[in-house]
């Protein structure tokens, strides 16, 4: 009986040690898939800050009451939480822009991506505007973020 005993003992440290284990791996593997989930979200926004750009200013008129450049903003959002959103506030951003007008709009939408260029006349010069659309999309994407960790 001794041995039987013994053997069972085995057996059962073995079991133990195989569910130790296995609870291990489950904890790692969430972490690991938490982790790969932050990642993402820091590269898209890595992605978001490397793609807003612009473009030099194509030319500058004098068009009755003060001088008037004119010139192209390019932006790219990268797995954007609402494209048609971001158009939106980006719009009201133009339209809230003292002295800036859109002459111009191409766009394209996708669930990975959201693009435009849009071609304006500004008094207050194309960097300054540029500035005022990076910021707007900067809160359209905080405002998702915020509204997605509240549900």
């Amino acid at each position: 009986m001794g041995v039987e005993s013994s053997r069972a003992a085995v057996r059962d440290d073995k079991s133990s040690i195989i569910q130790m284990a296995t609870k291990r791996i489950e904890e790692l593997q969430r972490y690991k898939k938490e982790l790969r989930r932050q990642n993402y979200g820091l590269e898209v926004r890595l992605q978001q800050n490397k793609n807003t750009t612009n473009v030099p200013v194509l030319l500058t008129t004098n068009l009755g009451s003060g001088e008037v450049e004119r010139g192209h903003i390019r932006f790219n959002v990268v797995c954007p939480p609402s494209g048609i959103e971001s158009m939106l506030e980006v719009l009201k951003c133009l339209k809230n822009t003292n002295d800036t007008r859109a002459i111009a709009i191409q766009s394209s939408f996708s669930t990975q991506k959201f693009s435009a260029q849009f071609e304006i006349e500004t008094k207050i010069g194309t960097a300054e505007v540029e500035k005022a659309v990076n910021a707007t999309l900067w809160k359209v994407g905080k405002k998702y973020h915020i509204n997605s960790s509240e549900i």
